[in-house]
């Protein structure tokens, strides 16, 4: 859904959409095959979200905002632009004690990188503003997003990317009148 999103806003360029995430990792599994399963591929930006299994296993959150940041700097050595993105709302993960602190560690990472945040909570907090149930978007398991879920993400996702990538082109019209 993202890349058909992004390949219908920007029909001229060449989008390879690739999704690496593993299903009940977080970031200690994912930092050992960021080379591997990232980097070799060479990509231009990478959406990496982390700290839901390690919220809903107790992990520290000092210890996955290291494993973020030193994820963060290999990276941006390699040249690739990021954009973390925090939890979903969903029950399994608003039950730990520490998700709010796996949020809050990604934020201040994003921002001491000089990344961007993609906050899916926020997002999620919206939609329920708007009159939306965690069961118009949250699969049955009480953890993952259901397909409505997931799509209108990549669509929030989508517009979001490709409005980074215009606003230097207005800037620099902007600049040129």
């Amino acid at each position: 859904w993202l890349q058909r999103h992004l390949n219908n806003a920007l029909p001229n360029a060449s989008i390879a959409v690739i999704n690496r995430g593993i299903g009940g990792q977080d970031a200690p599994e994912e930092l050992a095959r960021l080379y591997q399963d990232v980097l070799m591929l060479r990509p231009t930006l990478v959406i990496w979200q982390a700290g839901a299994n390690g919220a809903i296993r107790d992990a520290s959150p000092a210890a996955f905002k290291i494993l973020v940041q030193e994820g963060l700097s290999e990276l941006k050595a390699a040249g690739a632009d990021v954009i973390l993105m925090d939890n979903q709302r969903a029950p399994k993960i608003l039950a730990s004690p520490e998700h709010a602190q796996m949020d809050e560690a990604l934020k201040e990472v994003a921002v001491a990188a000089g990344v961007n945040l993609f906050s899916r909570g926020a997002l999620m907090d919206e939609w329920a503003r708007n009159g939306a149930t965690q069961d118009d978007f949250i699969a049955p398991d009480g953890l993952h997003m259901n397909n409505l879920g997931y799509f209108c993400l990549a669509q929030a996702m989508g517009t979001a990317i490709v409005t980074a990538l215009q606003q230097p082109l207005a800037a620099q019209i902007a600049k040129a009148k």
